[in-house]
């Protein structure tokens, strides 16, 4: 599982290259070549110390089969699209993209020519600005530009092995070099004619449907984004102090949008705990290591044990006749069925290849409702979102 963190690393690492090439090749003329190499490790040393400290992380990444490819499979139309988001006011890859570009195109026997107008053409001044920009042979911003190109390459191959999700948010470290590039080239053309034209055209274009398009990005509330959670909880009716059961998420990505948490009893069973919670494993890494080789068999079984009893014990016990619990779980990671998790796990070739995040968090999901289903009666079932929270009233 890759994350920004790890990810930046590795950007990190090839713009320090480009630095002290930059830097080796600009101080030729010293004869001490001492001071140079001390200039070199005062630069390079927190780069080192940070990476020494990842290393175990980053192996373990490199390695694992288990919790990979969390949203989508990779495919040719994100790399497409996360440059139509970076040129274009159109957001279409920011988690997960179509996996075809046609649709964008022309669907449903009508040519989109919104999606021509307001996505492709500044994508197309983009690409002319940075062509421009390579032309020109400005060393430093060639070599800026090579580097991004090396970083995006290695988040493709990631992608492509199924270590991480090639959306655009997880390679924004190259906007600001492409931005660069894009204005550099667009300030070159020895008629000033085609500069302001092509600015023009690519600042109005961006503006306008900012300004007038009612799905611009800042008047879309992002699918899985935590306020559509704090949204959830504040319309349903759960009372200050029910139990709410977090899947997926900790409690705290969702304190800015609720200050006070302590109002409700958050049970959070997230990404860094399930571990404990659904196998009853206290080592982290060890689930995301070896779990699809350890608990294939948990996931042939249902209802399984280990959660019926951590249900029984935090939620079924505590709660009296009349009390609520809420279940709040995100869709796009918990949205197999029982049955669905059964068969893949009964099946090599599909068993391997799905997500080891997806069976088990829809695992979670199955357990639970399973263990209110004769205690309990759904009270309100409601969506935000990607999100789902299911309101439980205890009936015995």
């Amino acid at each position: 599982l890759c994350t920004t963190h790890t990810l930046g690393v590795i950007f990190s690492f090839f713009n320090i290259g480009v630095f002290l090439y930059c830097f080796i090749d600009g101080k030729k003329h010293l004869k001490n070549l001492l001071k140079l190499a001390l200039a070199m490790i005062k630069y390079i040393i927190p780069f080192i110390i940070v990476v020494l400290l990842l290393c175990p992380l980053l192996i373990n990444i490199a390695f694992s089969k288990s919790l990979y490819q969390f949203w989508s499979d990779f495919s040719v139309s994100k790399i497409f699209f996360t440059f139509t988001d970076y040129f274009s006011p159109i957001q279409t890859n920011i988690s997960t993209s179509p996996d075809s570009i046609l649709p964008y195109f022309y669907n449903n026997s009508k040519i989109n020519f919104s999606f021509i107008i307001f996505g492709v053409l500044p994508l197309i001044i983009g690409t002319v600005g940075i062509i421009r920009a390579i032309i020109n042979k400005d060393r430093i911003l060639n070599l800026l530009l090579i580097s991004s190109g090396l970083f995006y390459s290695v988040l493709i191959i990631f992608s492509i092995f199924g270590k991480m999700v090639l959306s655009t948010k997880y390679s924004i470290e190259i906007y600001p070099v492409l931005i660069i590039a894009l204005s550099s080239g667009l300030l070159s053309f020895n008629k000033k004619i085609y500069t302001n034209l092509l600015t023009a055209i690519f600042v109005i274009l961006n503006l306008f449907y900012v300004a007038e398009s009612p799905t611009s990005a800042p008047k879309l509330t992002r699918p899985e984004g935590h306020r559509a959670v704090v949204e959830l909880i504040k319309n349903s009716r759960l009372k200050p102090h029910d139990k709410i059961i977090l899947t997926y998420y900790d409690t705290d990505k969702f304190e800015r949008y609720m200050p006070d948490t302590s109002i409700y009893d958050f049970h959070s069973i997230n990404k860094f705990n399930f571990n404990y919670v659904i196998f009853n494993n206290s080592n982290f890494y060890q689930t995301i290591h070896y779990g699809k080789t350890l608990y294939r068999k948990y996931f042939q079984e249902f209802p399984n044990d280990i959660l019926q009893k951590y249900s029984y014990d935090h939620f079924k016990t505590p709660l009296k006749k009349g009390d609520k619990i809420g279940l709040i779980y995100l869709n796009t990671v918990s949205f197999f069925s029982a049955g669905d998790i059964m068969d893949i796990s009964h099946n090599d070739k599909q068993y391997f290849k799905t997500p080891f995040v997806f069976l088990a968090f829809s695992s979670l999901k199955n357990n639970l409702m399973y263990s209110f289903k004769n205690e309990f009666k759904i009270d309100s079932i409601t969506q935000s979102g990607d999100w789902t929270l299911v309101v439980y009233e205890k009936a015995i």
